[in-house]
């Protein structure tokens, strides 16, 4: 959780998921021991709406709504914390709030617009660490679904494409018997950083571990030698 300053958060960004997020949020009995939950709705803010009546676990809405009829019993419910999709818990007052009505359209395009900064400043800075290939994979996707979360708040069309999802790579190499070929991969774009030319490596680096060798070119769908790639096949067979 990013906090900016106090009661002001932004939401963590999860990869593959549109906000409002649909948490989880618990709660304990104030006078006792008891667990409840109920359902809400998380903005980019860090807001949370909250469905009332809570429930126990294994308690029907209808139930709950009928023993919790009294605005008495809802007092005695003490709120902790709210459960996002991928299972992460966060703490009421330190990384969310409570709110009465959905939040304001204003406060989501700040709080989106800061994530979106924040999600390409840690794709950029993650390489400065030891966190390995798989926690640059989930940075390096961050910003695209903050971008994303960002322009559909502003009723634009998501920038998601075929060139987002994948990148096709081609690597000129020998076989085994020392011939020259082109070994083709498709890479999934969350999984390599495109600016650095981390996919010429994985490409190059997927071909030596089926056993081609020699001096290795890598090029993307691109690059002006993909262009050429159907010129010079014709070419050759003139």
């Amino acid at each position: 959780m990013k906090q900016q300053n106090i009661k002001s958060f932004i939401a963590p960004i999860l990869v593959g998921k549109v906000f409002p997020y649909a948490v989880l949020v618990k709660a304990t009995d104030a006078d006792g021991p008891g667990e409840y939950e109920a359902n809400g709705l998380m903005y980019e803010n860090g807001h949370v709406l909250i469905e009332y009546p809570f429930r126990r676990p294994g308690q029907s809405i209808e139930q709950a709504t009928v023993e919790g009829s009294d605005p008495a019993n809802q007092n005695q419910i003490d709120i902790t914390t709210a459960v996002l999709p991928d299972g992460t818990e966060l703490t009421r007052g330190e990384a969310w709030e409570e709110i009465s009505y959905p939040s304001s359209w204003a406060d989501r395009v700040k709080a989106a617009i800061a994530a979106h900064g924040e999600a390409s400043f840690l794709r950029g800075d993650h390489r400065l660490s030891d966190d390995g290939h798989a926690e640059g994979a989930r940075l390096s996707a961050e910003p695209n679904q903050a971008e994303d979360n960002l322009y559909r708040l502003l009723g634009l069309k998501a920038n998601v494409d075929e060139e987002r999802t994948s990148i096709k790579v081609a690597v000129l190499c020998e076989n085994s018997q020392g011939i020259p070929e082109i070994r083709t991969f498709e890479l999934p774009v969350s999984d390599v950083d495109m600016e650095d030319g981390e996919h010429y490596d994985v490409a190059i680096e997927r071909a030596v571990a089926e056993g081609y060798g020699g001096k290795m070119v890598a090029f993307d769908e691109h690059d002006h030698a993909a262009r050429h790639l159907f010129e010079t096949a014709a070419w050759f067979t003139k």
